[in-house]
């Protein structure tokens, strides 16, 4: 399960380009059955296409270590 927590969103004054940044919590099982969590920090920049529909152009994460 992943779950993610916006801490900043901005659009460009075009509205054409934007980037939302925050914190994430991924949690699965590990090979050995047992859980695994990790938490993070993420960065999305979006774009709008020629239909004018927003589309993901680049995306990070960086688990907290």
């Amino acid at each position: 399960m992943i779950s993610w927590k916006t801490g900043r969103a901005e659009v460009s004054a075009s509205g054409n380009l934007g980037y939302a940044g925050g914190s994430h919590r991924l949690t699965f099982q590990g090979a050995d059955g047992k859980p695994v969590e990790e938490k993070g920090r993420g960065l999305s920049i979006w774009k709008k296409d020629r239909d004018r529909n927003w589309k993901a152009i680049q995306d990070i994460w960086n688990a907290d270590k």
